[in-house]
């Protein structure tokens, strides 16, 4: 008994393969969550994303073949801001520099806003 052959869009609903996200799916699935998610880093970004379709076709026993599909992608990543902290002699944190004289004392003004706020 024959079936009929397959083409490629057959292998992409019937090969299985592992995503980005260590997600086992359909090939043609996977495919599309890896070029969605580029997409959008590109969008994101404004550099460039690359995918890469590695497909391998082992023979097997007598007439099988074992068909392999890896996805790879290369997505442009965010640069984490510097997170600028001030030290004292004793190594205390501070976000503003200790040893700058303070012009406006903030819970002056704070109270100042307060008070404000209950006159109006």
């Amino acid at each position: 008994m024959l079936s009929d052959k397959m083409t490629f869009e057959d292998l992409l609903d019937t090969v299985k393969t592992v995503n980005s996200k260590d997600r086992a799916r359909k090939l043609g699935d996977a495919i599309n969550d890896e070029v969605t998610d580029a997409l959008q880093r590109v969008n994101q970004y404004r550099k460039k994303a690359e995918i890469t379709l590695k497909i391998q076709i082992l023979p097997e026993d007598r007439n099988e073949v074992n068909i392999i599909a890896d996805i790879n992608k290369k997505v442009p990543k965010g640069t984490v801001k510097q997170n600028l902290f001030y030290q004292d002699s004793k190594g205390d944190l501070f976000e503003a520099d200790p040893s700058q004289l303070k012009l406006i004392n903030s819970k002056e003004v704070e109270n100042i806003s307060k008070r404000r706020n209950v006159n109006d």
